[in-house]
């Protein structure tokens, strides 16, 4: 998963290029244009704008376009993405190129040794006897950008951990099944590392990045009225489903069975449509949650059905209404850029209980 850094930052800083990703591993920056880099890059008062890419690290919100110009002044371009490749720092100025138009559109280049999955690496492929696409191995090739090709990408921080020990507000009526949620991460994926029931080039058409988040919210489990004045003491015993996967908001299966191909694919019915819908996550990116959510006190574990028992008591003379008991939910959704939902998971702690009395 990316978090995002302004252009700007690495032009004035450059020593930062250096830092690597955050700790959790398959993580790596992604570059933005901000308004202040963007300013650089014009010229006659805002009124033209440089074309040229002349220094690293590349943006990843604007498709940019390689261009060579032989002996004989014939020019030829192709249009690429660069992805920096996971857990490198910028620095090392490695990056995954994505054919951008083409027949050949969304796929990503190789070197010429098919076995290998080579990442491309300015002109040279990181295999050691690899050879990089023909159109990177000319010498000469200069770097293009346009504002044509621009996506309009909002900051991306990462795990905010403060905001994460401090758990959901817990001051909510007891009417209601669930407390407000809470927003403590926010990730890019490119599409690259996401599968749908599409072709790859309708794919990145449809939604070069996905937004990922990472919410919290406190969920009822158990709830009792006081109908007939009991006394103070409550017994809660409740089974508790710890991890649910939802497809386009229908609870989905997880198929660990094509996981040789690097993805986990999540499948549901839909009573709708009448067919099924798939969505593969990239192995890299399901690691990364995992750990995430570990950090956080997760514990990974067969069992999918946890039995909660706790003897709950009201102290005072106060006559009570109706008690909820209420899980602690961390939940990791999946966004295509129009906002509509690709892919979610709750995750439900067992551990992190609370109850309220009315």
């Amino acid at each position: 998963m990316y978090v995002t850094r302004p252009l700007s930052m690495y032009r004035k800083s450059p020593s930062t290029l250096s830092i690597k990703p955050p700790d959790a591993p398959h993580s790596g920056y992604m570059v933005i244009t901000d308004e202040e880099a963007e300013s650089k890059d014009t010229s006659c008062w805002g009124l033209c704008k440089r074309g040229k890419v002349k220094k690293l690290p590349f943006p990843q919100d604007k498709i940019l376009t390689i261009v060579y110009t032989s002996e004989y002044q014939e020019a030829t371009t192709t249009k690429v993405w660069f992805i920096p490749v996971l857990d490198q720092p910028l620095s090392s100025n490695c990056y995954y190129v994505i054919r951008a138009n083409g027949r050949h559109k969304g796929k990503a280049c190789r070197c010429s040794r098919e076995r290998d999955m080579t990442n491309c690496c300015i002109r040279e492929s990181l295999a050691p006897d690899g050879v990089p696409p023909k159109f990177l191995k000319k010498k000469g090739w200069k770097v293009r950008s346009s504002s044509m090709y621009r996506n309009q990408l909002t900051d991306a921080l990462g795990l905010d951990a403060s905001l994460r020990s401090r758990l959901p507000d817990f001051n909510f009526p007891i009417f209601k099944k669930r407390s407000a949620s809470s927003v403590v991460g926010r990730w890019y994926c490119p599409f690259a590392f996401v599968r749908e029931k599409a072709t790859i080039r309708h794919q990145m058409k449809k939604s070069k990045f996905y937004r990922i988040t990472l919410e919290q919210w406190w969920e009822e489990i158990y709830s009792r009225g006081n109908v007939n004045n009991e006394g103070n003491v409550v017994n809660v015993s409740v089974d508790v489903q710890r991890e649910v996967a939802l497809v386009s908001a229908t609870e989905a299966v997880k198929d660990d069975r094509n996981g040789r191909t690097g993805f986990t694919w999540f499948k549901a019915y839909n009573p709708r449509s009448k067919k099924v819908v798939s969505v593969g996550l990239s192995s890299a990116i399901v690691q990364n949650m995992r750990w995430v959510l570990e950090a956080g006190g997760w514990v990974n574990g067969d069992e999918m059905d946890v039995r909660v028992e706790r003897v709950e008591e009201i102290t005072g003379e106060n006559r009570w209404r109706k008690f909820g008991c209420y899980v602690m939910v961390e939940s990791f959704s999946l966004r295509r850029m129009d906002g509509s939902l690709a892919w979610r998971s709750d995750f439900r702690h067992t551990d992190k209980i609370r109850c309220k009395w009315e």
